[in-house]
């Protein structure tokens, strides 16, 4: 027995493989991790669906963990905005936008980003240096380049978000996990940004 533990997680990517690629993948793990940010219940029971398939198949265990999203701020509906290195980028407070700025749906962002502050978006791949903060608006300016788009995480660097645990959000998927609960084997939560 090793000690080791394989995980593949399972998202839009592995979603259009056909039976055969995704046996091959899940040949080689132990489990499989689906993250629950980004994925509708009908997508996370039509992936566990893919796995409890395969085992009957072959016989053989994948355990099946799900990873709640955790509190988090994020960008809200807007189409993708392209930023390069000095572009000048604006963030306000707001459920939605036409794309000439980022629309922030949480005040505790606005509460937390002061002047100087780095606000890392996409994994900490788009850094933008903070040049103004108001109660309901943010000027920053790119560092680096890549696309924003709905959903994306906001995080600013070395400060936490004044948010409660569990989330409202994973409260509800929690109550949906329950009801396949002979098919979830592992919960996890991320209660802490990149």
């Amino acid at each position: 027995m090793t000690l080791t533990k394989r995980v593949a997680t399972l998202g839009p990517s592995t979603d259009s493989l056909p039976f055969d690629e995704l046996t091959r993948l899940l040949e080689l793990v132990d489990g499989v991790r689906i993250n629950l940010a980004h994925a509708s219940p009908e997508e996370v029971r039509a992936r566990i669906h893919a796995v409890r398939t395969y085992e009957r198949a072959r016989g053989r265990v994948v355990a099946v963990l799900v990873d709640l999203k955790g509190p988090s701020i994020r960008v809200g509906k807007t189409p993708p905005v392209a930023v390069e290195p000095g572009d000048v980028v604006v963030f306000r407070l707001g459920e939605e936008a036409d794309g000439s700025y980022i629309p922030i749906p949480a005040r505790a962002f606005f509460q937390v980003v002061e002047r100087g502050d780095v606000v890392l978006m996409l994994d900490g791949k788009l850094r933008l240096k903070v040049e103004e903060a108001g109660v309901d608006a943010v000027v920053a300016a790119a560092e680096s380049s890549g696309a924003v788009t709905s959903g994306k995480a906001v995080v600013v660097e070395g400060k936490d978000y004044d948010a409660s645990l569990p989330a409202d959000e994973d409260v509800a998927a929690l109550r949906n996990i329950s009801q396949m609960s002979q098919e979830v084997d592992y919960v996890s939560l991320t209660s802490s940004p990149p």
